[in-house]
């Protein structure tokens, strides 16, 4: 309603950062965001496909003709990723990207964090439509039994983009805030 899902070009004077939900395949969602003032401008979303994994990703990110700066991934980076054995972020060095922990919090603070991002978020549309329709449609789980929505979200299509974009809203104000 206030005109921010429009056209937002990269600008090549600002760091491209990224806010990462880990994952295979379609499970592992991207967005890239540049801050400028007080805002948000979140120029990309990028999806996974099939197996892909880290390093597919990462090729994927490199084609893009951004200037990045730095990778927020969530806490659980740190975990062995089984199909290299190897630690996540490991495995981001070696690609050549620069990941951050996100520090672990509670779901529902990461959604209060989101809520309070959106207006100040500017979204391309043509390249973050996948990423905006899972925003859409992020949902409370319903409990049948009680006939009630739980405290926390429903795990579906709509979790991977909804969890990076938690990571980016709990990120953002760090890179914003200005150097003493």
């Amino acid at each position: 309603r206030a005109g921010r899902i429009t056209n937002v070009e990269y600008d090549p004077a600002l760091p491209v950062h990224t806010a990462w939900d880990l994952g295979k395949g379609i499970n592992m969602a991207v967005w890239f965001f540049q801050i400028s003032g007080n805002a948000v401008r979140i120029i990309d979303h990028h999806e996974g496909a099939h197996s892909d994994g880290i390093p597919q990703v990462c090729e994927a990110l490199d084609r893009k003709p951004y200037k990045y700066g730095k990778d927020y991934v969530p806490h659980d980076a740190k975990a062995t990723d089984i199909s290299t054995g190897k630690v996540r972020v490991q495995t981001m060095h070696q690609c050549g990207r620069n990941p951050e922990l996100v520090p672990n919090h509670k779901i529902m603070d990461g959604i209060n964090a989101a809520r309070l991002t959106i207006p100040v978020c500017w979204f391309d549309r043509d390249k973050c439509a996948d990423g905006l329709e899972a925003l859409r449609q992020y949902k409370a789980d319903f409990d049948e039994k009680t006939k009630a929505f739980k405290n926390e979200p429903k795990h579906d299509w709509t979790s991977h983009s909804a969890d990076a974009f938690r990571y980016l809203s709990m990120t953002w104000r760090a890179i914003a805030a200005p150097k003493e």
